[in-house]
């Protein structure tokens, strides 16, 4: 909490990952890729649709400290900040056969024993690629929060869920604080870090990451502080105390608590849009979900 309100500011990547690489396979497609740890078995963390890889950012923190392991994730096809020669190619096939090609192009013939985990989508994506064999030395596998039963059963509430969702946010702020409380993420932390790699800047055409690190690299070179007294005419109304469990019946006008508050554009034409809702527009929403490998 920051002068009773929530802090939504955006965080770098840097505080959970020791790396981030743009890894190019033979075909030109350029995968991002975070990385942590150097050394032990790899686990390779597959994010959900519509996501991220800075989605496993908490998670990779916590598990790195518990066991010695190398980390990995990266953005999956049409989402974040990977591009690829056809980013609507949404087929678990296509999904599946880019994990064992990510994972050659950045171990090559040294690759460690690797536990594939994966949530959702990529849950689905892990299972196809561990029964495709796209793999080698495989040691385990983790699918978290699969669509149990026939996917096309969820095809009936998807519509609806893209139709909910906002076209745009007038700053990272504001994305941040919509993906809390529209309950997409409940955990203030998580949102902070990983809803910027799930937005683009409409302007640009860049994921919302390459904002929060460049208005990091601004501010560091200009330490001068912000004018005062501007309206945050993005900001959401805050919860009451009854609702969000603070006692507190003051309110106060948010105040800078992250080296990226002052820097970050707010109420400027700039705009950031969820890049996998307008991917959405030119595909099957779930186009993904046909190909399921099917176990008897």
């Amino acid at each position: 909490m920051v002068g009773g309100r929530r802090d939504y500011t955006p965080v770098s990547w840097k505080q959970y990952w020791d790396k981030s690489e743009s890894v190019t396979l033979e075909n030109g497609d350029v995968f991002q890729v975070y990385k942590r740890g150097e050394a032990g078995p790899l686990l390779l963390l597959l994010h959900g649709g519509g996501y991220s890889a800075l989605t496993w950012s908490l998670f990779a923190e916590s598990v790195s400290e518990m066991v010695e392991c190398q980390v990995m994730a990266f953005d999956q096809r049409g989402h974040g900040d990977t591009k690829t020669s056809d980013d609507t190619d949404l087929s678990a096939d296509t999904l599946a056969k880019d994990v064992g090609l990510v994972i050659e192009a950045t171990y090559g013939l040294q690759q460690p024993p690797c536990v594939l985990i994966g949530h959702s989508m990529g849950g689905a994506i892990a299972v196809n690629a561990a029964y495709l064999e796209h793999v080698a030395g495989l040691a385990g596998l983790v699918v978290i929060d699969v669509v149990e039963g026939t996917a096309m059963d969820a095809l009936s509430s998807m519509q609806g869920f893209l139709r909910g969702r906002p076209q745009n946010f007038n700053s990272l702020q504001n994305a941040i604080e919509w993906s809390v409380r529209s309950g997409q993420t409940r955990n203030v932390e998580a949102a902070k870090v990983s809803m910027p790699g799930q937005i683009k800047n409409s302007e640009t055409g860049c994921c919302g990451t390459h904002d929060v690190e460049s208005s990091i690299d601004s501010l560091n070179r200009n330490q001068e502080p912000s004018s005062e007294g501007a309206v945050r005419a993005d900001v959401i109304p805050e919860e009451t105390a009854e609702n969000d469990g603070n006692s507190s019946s003051e309110s106060s006008p948010p105040q800078p608590n992250s080296p990226t508050e002052n820097a970050l554009p707010v109420n400027s034409r700039c705009r950031f849009f969820l890049s996998v809702a307008m991917l959405c527009r030119k595909t099957h929403p779930i186009v993904w979900l046909k190909s399921w490998p099917r176990f008897s």
